[in-house]
């Protein structure tokens, strides 16, 4: 059934905030050194369909638009992480980034966002949607890609740089 008007005015009140909320991190964040490097994290399903076809997903799909929602160094420094880690990692497949990193995401602005979708089987039971240990592999794994993404923010803002770019180097 159609969702009636208030619960509309709802959902848009709670999507204004949220939104509001975001470009308001955004605008403190750009403010201190005028770059933002974001990461929108998100889960799916391991099966789905492409094509009408049943597939398996990798562990880990990146997106950054086709490169149109971050720097290719950043997008680097995070897909390199996640294979450190061990973890099968798709970039701009399946998924090619959302509403957030098409929004937000303007790297010629200084402004970089990726999406992250991790399969749930990683953490969860999919039937019983049960935490299980693997939970603590991917805190360990988003701990290492934000030590690693300060790290290279870091390197990026100091212009430490060579003149190829910068490929972060997993810790």
């Amino acid at each position: 059934s159609e969702p009636n008007e208030e619960a509309i005015k709802n959902r848009l009140s709670v999507w204004d905030g949220y939104h509001g909320r975001l470009q308001s991190l955004f605008n403190e964040s750009y403010s201190l050194k005028n770059t933002v490097y974001h990461l929108d994290l998100h889960s799916c399903w391991r099966n789905g369909k492409k094509d009408g076809k049943p597939f398996r997903r990798p562990d880990v799909i990146v997106s950054d638009k086709s490169g149109s929602s971050s720097v290719p160094e950043f997008t680097k420094a995070v897909v390199s992480t996640l294979e450190h880690a061990g973890f099968d990692v798709a970039l701009n497949s399946v998924f090619k980034g959302g509403y957030i990193v098409t929004n937000y995401g303007k790297p010629d602005q200084g402004i970089n966002s990726i999406q992250l979708e991790f399969v749930r089987d990683l953490y969860m039971d999919e039937s019983t949607l049960q935490l299980h240990d693997g939970v603590q592999r991917i805190q360990k794994a988003l701990h290492e890609v934000l030590k690693n993404v300060h790290a290279f923010a870091n390197k990026r803002h100091n212009h430490d740089k060579n003149d190829d770019g910068y490929v972060m180097e997993p810790a």
